[in-house]
């Protein structure tokens, strides 16, 4: 049997640290883990944010803009509980505070008839307690409209009540009304 050698180990590598590299090559690092090219959605159960951003001080300090800012985000709104809103609307804030960065939010309505919800929906938007308005309605074939004109009124009060904020909120809560007549002809379930 042959004598055995002794084999030199392999020494152990140094260490490398994330914040050791250089801030550009931290950036791309961020990008990658971070940035989604889908839409994120954002349930009021689920966090806000990846655990990535929770590891330590400075990463957050320097990935919390790469995440809010390069994103997409989707709020999904039920029955026109704006609740959801209240939470995200604090977030942008503070993000804006820390970083002056404004996430790109698109709401996702859903077509649940609520009238109370949606009316302390439009009380939030007249306060400032929430960021954004009732979505947009997506543009359809004239005479086919089903829906959409439900959603095209909907967004018109959100808008007039954001346009009236100088105005107390018991008077435009009266234009409000007004307009609500016209929701209920459009579908009895606004009533």
């Amino acid at each position: 049997m042959a004598p055995r050698t002794k084999t030199q180990s392999n020494p152990m590598p140094t260490n490398s640290h994330l914040l050791d590299l250089p801030a550009e090559l931290r950036n791309t690092i961020y990008r990658f883990a971070l940035v989604d090219y889908q839409r994120i959605t954002l349930h009021s159960t689920t966090t806000m944010e990846p655990p990535l951003l929770s590891t330590c001080h400075q990463i957050r300090n320097e990935a919390s803009s790469i995440y809010w800012a390069e994103n997409t985000f989707v709020i999904p709104i039920y029955h026109c509980n704006s609740d959801p809103l209240i939470k995200f609307s604090r977030k942008i804030r503070a993000l804006y505070n820390a970083y002056r960065v404004m996430p790109k939010v698109a709401l996702n309505a859903l077509p649940s008839p609520n009238w109370s919800n949606f009316l302390v929906w439009l009380k939030r938007i007249h306060a400032r307690k929430v960021c954004g308005s009732f979505p947009a309605p997506v543009v359809v074939e004239p005479g086919k409209g089903g829906g959409a004109v439900e959603q095209q009124m909907l967004h018109a009060m959100a808008e007039m009540v954001k346009g009236l904020r100088s105005v107390e909120w018991e008077t435009c809560e009266r234009f409000v009304e007004l307009q609500h007549g016209a929701l209920v002809g459009a579908n009895a379930a606004w009533k």
